[in-house]
């Protein structure tokens, strides 16, 4: 709720001409510290929000917190995903693709 009632209004609002994301993991569910039930898909949500508010402005990510490494790696791949404009699915066909490789 915080991030579409409070950050994405101002971001709107405000049209930045850069957008940094200090990407966190540590809010995903079941993260060993922070475990606010923050799932990947959402990461992609909110990724893909930020995008669409403000399409022709680039955007940083960059990595801090996270303390479940399998975890992290999820919501990272999730992040990427939106920022290629693939869809979440894309994730499993790619790996399937690679399966074919061998």
């Amino acid at each position: 709720a915080a991030f579409s009632n409070l950050v994405l209004p101002i971001v709107y609002n405000f049209k930045p001409e850069l957008i940094i994301i200090a990407c966190g993991f540590d809010a995903a569910q079941g993260d060993l510290i922070g475990d606010c039930g923050l799932t990947p898909e959402m990461y992609y949500s909110m990724t893909r929000s930020l995008l669409e508010a403000q399409p022709k402005t680039p955007i940083v990510v960059a990595l801090e917190g996270g303390y479940n490494i399998q975890l992290s790696a999820q919501c990272m791949e999730m992040v990427a995903l939106a920022l290629l404009d693939e869809p979440p699915e894309a994730k499993e066909e790619k790996i399937v693709l690679l399966g074919h490789l061998k």
